[in-house]
């Protein structure tokens, strides 16, 4: 009799062994879903504020960007320029100047002017391809937030 009792035993062991792993690596899961999920929200937060470097370096002349109506990269000349001048405010996760998101991608800045305003700045988007690496996708990150347009996906299959 005490055989049986002591298999059951380790039977139910085994039980709670399983269940509790089980719990463990849903926990797991959920605890990274939330620190990734955190750490999107604070790449947003870097990505809005490169938007506003940008501009800034627009307004003081330390790039000068063509005319040009169409959404357009700026220049890898230009890039340089930001990178050189950048502080890097709030993207801690740069480990130097270079416009590199947290998924190791180029982060892009495109422009435009608008029609008939050609005395106003342009347009900015500050735009990463987001967590699969594929531009032009549901999970692309562009800052400002409010920005996405069809226009500007067009340029998702010439991404340099």
């Amino acid at each position: 009799m005490q055989k049986w009792e002591v298999r059951g035993g380790m039977k139910r062991n085994l039980v709670l062994c399983i269940v509790g792993l089980s719990l463990a690596a849903i926990l797991s899961l959920l605890i990274f879903k939330e620190m990734a999920e955190t750490e999107v929200v604070a790449f947003d937060h870097c990505l809005r504020s490169i938007h506003q470097d940008v501009k800034n370096a627009v307004d003081d002349g330390t790039i000068r960007l063509p005319v040009i109506e169409e959404w357009t990269y700026i220049s890898t000349e230009d890039t340089k320029k930001l990178e050189e001048s950048r502080v890097l405010g709030d993207c801690r996760h740069l480990n130097s100047n270079k416009l590199i998101d947290i998924w190791g991608e180029k982060i892009q800045i495109v422009y435009r002017y608008q029609a008939r305003f050609h005395s106003h700045p342009p347009t900015f988007r500050v735009w990463s391809k987001g967590r699969d690496r594929l531009a032009g996708t549901a999970d692309d990150i562009i800052a400002p937030a409010d920005s996405h347009d069809d226009t500007l996906y067009n340029l998702a299959d010439s991404w340099p």
